[in-house]
């Protein structure tokens, strides 16, 4: 395996399958980890992010490493790692914590948990989600947790007629919107915690520009500046 992290900007791939080789118990969806490093020497801060697809494939990386290291006046290490199409209780009973404290070289000071999309799209209902992430949070103590409130997305996507049927069976089980899931996740966090998704976008109806055509997923140079609004927001010891 290569070396965790290079220099400012650079962003290493932990391909699966060494993951793999490393621990034979990691479930077969293990994602790979991909980390940014900002600055030189051991890091001050070693910084997971965890969630659904849009923590997946280091899209706020390496910005967000670059923005914290720019506030702390410190060595900055990300390691993200996304698990694509699941919602939260999903990546609960997924999560593997070998692969990524490898890549951190130890435990994280930070985790920010981006989830809520999914959940939203497959109307999982907002007191199950707020449930899912208060019992995610719980796995990382004694880190410092944050959260980013549920982005306002497309949640009727063109899908294959089961997936939509489903859909529409558990929409009428749980028929909150975007709202609700952003209430009941924050009741479970200080406001501290809780990044206000908002202050970045006012959603994919409200800005379809900044969204893929799918309506779910910023486009790559909007995730790009979501990591550095998240590196803004990252507390700070």
């Amino acid at each position: 395996m290569r070396s965790l992290c290079g220099n400012l900007g650079m962003v290493k791939w932990y391909p699966a399958v060494s993951v793999l080789t490393l621990c034979a118990c990691t479930p077969a969806v293990t994602p790979p980890v991909l980390c940014a490093k900002a600055g030189a020497g051991a890091p001050a801060y070693r910084i997971l992010v965890v969630g659904e697809s849009w923590a997946a494939g280091g899209r706020l990386l390496p910005e967000l490493p670059q923005a914290v290291a720019k506030r702390a006046n410190a060595t900055v290490l990300a390691c993200s790692v996304g698990y694509s199409g699941m919602n939260t209780a999903k990546i609960i009973s997924s999560y593997a914590p070998d692969p990524p404290l490898r890549a951190l070289g130890g435990r994280p000071t930070n985790v920010v948990i981006l989830s809520g999309v999914n959940d939203q799209i497959q109307h999982r209902g907002a007191e199950n989600f707020a449930s899912g992430m208060r019992t995610l949070a719980a796995r990382f103590t004694p880190a410092i947790v944050q959260t980013v409130s549920a982005p306002s997305i497309n949640t009727h996507p063109p899908l294959g007629l089961p997936y939509r049927f489903k859909n529409w069976a558990y929409g009428i089980v749980h028929p909150e919107g975007n709202a609700e899931y952003r209430k009941d996740a924050a009741s479970v966090f200080r406001p501290e915690q809780v990044i206000d998704y908002s202050a970045f976008s006012s959603g994919a109806i409200a800005e379809p520009g900044r969204y893929a055509p799918d309506g779910i997923h910023l486009t790559l140079p909007e995730f790009h500046k979501y990591g550095t609004f998240v590196g803004d927001k990252i507390q700070l010891r």
